[in-house]
């Protein structure tokens, strides 16, 4: 299990999971629900995720995460020796998003994914966040867009599907709107999702931003939205 010094897990996770790893073979990975707190792990709601369920083939859920923005703590996952050494290394290259990569090549290895409704991850998180569309450095975004590069290709190297397709897309259009309008990072990142046979387009469904983009267009939102700033 990976965790956080700061975060909190409840008070049977480890053994639940445990449980659930023994009655399967080596490459299965356990995972559970989680959620965020300030100060007092009682502000936890644990809302429903679609990522909560069993995953037959694990693939499927990382495609799922991509498409539908979702996430899954490192401290969620339990496995076992067996598949951290089929997965290989942690990549130190990457100072943004490493986690992702990593368990990106995990899924890749894993047999399947058992859900454990009787286990808990409380995430602390501060005031001050990063919202979607915060403008990070050239470096920061950098190291994203090389982080996300990685993990399409170890996706593609999976399935080279619609879906799969998509949710990388929807990683690149992240940065195009973290980077500044038509930078070279912005470029790059247009160009991966060309790549994929796709038009850039909002990565947040359904919101008043996606709305506005559906009538104007991605990018004439993006410029009309650096003007403003």
């Amino acid at each position: 299990m990976f965790m956080d010094c700061d975060d909190f897990i409840s008070h049977h996770k480890i053994q639940r999971q445990i449980e659930i790893l023994q009655e399967n073979d080596p490459y299965t990975i356990v995972s559970c629900e989680w959620d965020i707190f300030c100060s007092n792990i009682q502000e936890a709601a644990f809302p429903n995720r679609c990522v909560y369920r069993n995953y037959h083939n694990p693939i499927d859920m990382l495609i799922e995460m991509l498409n539908k923005g979702e996430m899954m703590l490192n401290s969620c996952w339990m496995m076992s020796q067996e598949l951290i050494k089929s997965a290989g290394y942690w990549d130190c290259r990457f100072t943004i998003n490493d986690d992702g990569v990593y368990f990106s090549k995990v899924l890749a290895s894993a047999s399947k994914v058992i859900f454990c409704p009787d286990a808990r991850v409380y995430y602390r998180r501060g005031h001050a966040s990063l919202s979607t569309y915060d403008i990070f450095s050239d470096t920061k975004l950098t190291a994203l867009l090389e982080s996300y590069k990685e993990q399409a290709k170890i996706l593609l190297a999976q399935t080279t599907s619609a879906e799969a397709r998509r949710g990388i897309a929807r990683n690149f259009a992240l940065v195009m709107c973290k980077a500044r309008f038509n930078s070279q990072i912005y470029r790059e990142a247009k160009n991966e999702i060309v790549k994929l046979g796709y038009t850039p387009s909002h990565p947040h469904k359904g919101s008043k931003a996606d709305r506005i983009c559906n009538l104007i267009g991605f990018e004439t939102f993006l410029r009309l939205r650096s003007l403003l700033r």
